[in-house]
């Protein structure tokens, strides 16, 4: 889907336009339910979830909360992951694994090609990141790998580099920033 049937997609869905749910619901359900299947889920799950993240979707497409440069399926497939491990977490599974039920799911919806274009984006996504990340001054690419990527608490980080722990708290701030303001200027 190109970005102009996209956007009059986006419009009808805010408008409550029922052909546009329903076009939408046969392009995103394959994905919604492969991963809710993977993921200790049923196919009945994956039908309640896509409602609960459509319910989510137009709520943030009405409240200005989507940003165009994401593909708008592959916004919608992080609203029901996120609906989907909340669930899981709430229910005391912490890790999701695959499910017996695999089996049982057609095999065209596991290969599906909004997925490979789900990936491809992700990977476009992942490659934007990296090269902004690379323009950032050194300190501030060590500290927000350690601490997104190693998971390393402020206080670890701190004794590492040398510093304050309020040092790299603020820090850790303006290395935020300025690499939204490249990832920004990248999508202008």
């Amino acid at each position: 889907m190109d970005k102009k049937d996209e956007n009059e997609l986006l419009i009808k869905l805010c408008n409550e336009d029922e052909t546009a749910f329903t076009s939408f619901y046969k392009m995103t359900y394959p994905m919604v339910l492969t991963y809710i299947i993977r993921n200790k889920g049923t196919q009945e799950d994956a039908m309640d979830f896509m409602q609960e993240a459509f319910i989510v979707l137009i709520k943030n497409l009405r409240e200005n909360n989507f940003r165009k440069e994401a593909k708008l399926s592959s916004y919608f497939l992080a609203i029901v992951k996120f609906l989907w491990l909340d669930h899981l977490r709430k229910l005391g599974q912490k890790s999701p694994s695959k499910s017996a039920d695999i089996e049982d799911i057609p095999i065209t919806f596991l290969i599906d090609d909004d997925m490979t274009s789900y990936k491809e984006e992700r990977e476009e996504i992942l490659d934007l990141l990296e090269n902004a990340m690379n323009k950032l001054e050194k300190v501030c690419q060590q500290l927000l790998m350690k601490f997104y990527y190693e998971k390393k608490q402020l206080i670890v980080i701190a004794d590492e580099l040398g510093y304050t722990q309020n040092f790299v708290k603020i820090k850790k701030g303006r290395c935020l920033d300025s690499l939204n303001q490249l990832l920004k200027a990248k999508n202008k």
